[in-house]
């Protein structure tokens, strides 16, 4: 695919003032009449950009910046501020944001040119503590529609958008040179960025020793038969003298793994930055606005060869491998049950295959189907359904995921969570955020999980994390060893 520096693009044309004030006054007098906020999207004419570069601008001028790198075929993105935010938190949050956001994107409630149309962007933890907006910085959800969007679909124009969210007593002409002003800074020369390295020493939460005891624990659960599957989490946790800057991990994230989906979240929050990232090779769901929807299994891994030939054999090994095949398994049928109810034409691939990539292999079956009932808000739908999958959570759902509430003893955060984005037409890409980490200022922690079946070997599962936690440690410059 297409490095994440993109080519030049064909220029667009941006809405003149005059019409923009227009267009925006328009939409108070909407506003007045139906009492409702009013969200006004209108084009920018935007540079050719480096998305990462674009993403270090709107992080150093912005409380809020979103990234956004596809490899599944859909767009680049960034997000700089916020035109609108969606807050939503505790057991309803899917389906809170998703009557938000349906009403928010719905015709009757948007003015603006054809081509402006705005996207929600952000994420959710991977399990709902009740944590609010303004309680944690990564709560157990938060999406927002960005100031000033950017978003490039393959080859096509790049397309800078402005959002504001008007109300009976907004100004016109206030609003639009505030929206100039920012895209203006997301112009601007930005300094040089400082190195990401410099980590101290590296602690890992929980030690191997009580990692492997809880995998043992895990293990006999299973084979009592109360569930058939729990995926455990570990972190590894370290502090710099000076605060990192994730703008230089992003980037050798995006040239070491070019088939991964790079994504980063940046939020500031009482003088402390705070940046949620990593390349995801798992997509949760993709929409597309006619209402095809893509998913896939993946679950059952292990490390690349040290040559071709060694490279295909742990390959050929993990295709025949009992545990594994079952692991996977449950996944993929997990959710093509969950798919059942709401689409039709569903296709599976008819067995796994392995997806490589530069620092591990995964099996893989790719799922494809069409909603039965596709709307503008459908991808957050499905996001609320299929997360988690046994493949992050366990199997059967409700019981694993209380099994690690009394045993995991840790808060994933958004720790293989959803992270994506989808637009005012029903377009949609969410990924699985695994092979991430979290900087806080100063500190950096890295996160890691390993699936759990009859079968595993508590060694074994512990290793595994360490081959996960390297994609995040090397990129971050945290000493694994």
């Amino acid at each position: 695919m297409a490095t994440a520096v993109d080519s030049p693009a064909a220029p667009v044309a941006p809405a003149p003032a005059a019409r923009v004030i227009a267009l925006v006054a328009d939409a108070v007098r909407r506003s007045r009449r139906s009492g409702r906020p009013q969200l006004v999207s209108w084009q920018a004419a935007p540079a050719a950009e480096d998305p990462v570069e674009l993403w270090e601008r709107a992080r150093s001028v912005c409380d809020r910046a979103f990234l956004w790198r596809s490899a599944w075929g859909g767009p680049a993105v960034v997000g700089a501020g916020t035109a609108a935010d969606l807050p939503a938190w505790g057991g309803r949050r899917f389906e809170v944001l998703r009557g938000a956001w349906s009403e928010l994107a719905d015709p009757a409630h948007r003015v603006g040119e054809p081509d402006a149309v705005p996207l929600l962007v952000g994420g959710f933890a991977f399990r709902d503590q009740d944590h609010r907006t303004d309680e944690h910085p990564f709560p157990d959800a938060l999406m927002w529609v960005p100031a000033v969007q950017y978003r490039r679909d393959g080859e096509g124009p790049a397309r800078l958008v402005c959002n504001v969210l008007v109300t009976e007593d907004t100004d016109p002409v206030t609003v639009v040179r505030s929206r100039r002003a920012l895209v203006a800074a997301l112009a601007a020369p930005v300094s040089e960025p400082a190195a990401a390295g410099g980590q101290g020493t590296a602690v890992e939460v929980p030690s191997g020793a009580a990692f492997r005891d809880m995998v043992g624990h895990a293990v006999r659960d299973i084979r009592s038969g109360d569930f058939d599957k729990v995926v455990l989490a570990r972190r590894l946790q370290s502090r710099a003298e000076q605060p990192v800057s994730p703008g230089p991990a992003l980037r050798r994230l995006r040239d070491a793994y070019p088939d991964a989906t790079l994504f980063a979240a940046h939020r500031s929050r009482r003088g402390t930055d705070h940046c949620f990232l990593g390349a995801t090779p798992e997509y949760l769901v993709r929409v597309t606005p006619d209402g095809v929807l893509r998913t896939v299994g993946l679950a059952g891994s292990a490390p690349r060869g040290a040559d071709a030939a060694h490279d295909a054999c742990l390959a050929d090994q993990l295709l025949h491998d009992a545990k594994t095949l079952h692991e996977h398994q449950v996944v993929t049928d997990s959710i093509l049950a969950t798919l059942d109810g709401v689409c039709a034409d569903i296709l599976a691939a008819p067995g796994p295959r392995v997806l490589k990539l530069a620092n591990i292999q995964h099996l893989c079956s790719p799922i494809e189907g069409r909603l039965l009932t596709p709307h503008r808000a459908a991808a957050l739908d499905l996001v609320g359904l299929l997360h988690p999958t046994p493949a992050l959570g366990g199997h059967p759902a409700g019981i694993a995921l209380d099994w690690l509430r009394a045993h995991e003893g840790m808060d994933r955060g958004w720790y293989a969570g959803p992270v994506g984005w989808v637009d005012a037409d029903g377009a949609a890409e969410f990924g699985v955020a695994i092979r991430s980490a979290r900087v806080d200022g100063a500190t950096t922690t890295l996160y890691a999980g390993a699936g759990i079946v009859d079968g595993s070997d508590p060694r074994s599962e512990y290793e595994e994390t360490r081959v996960k936690f390297r994609t995040m440690a090397t990129a971050l410059g945290v000493p694994l060893d």
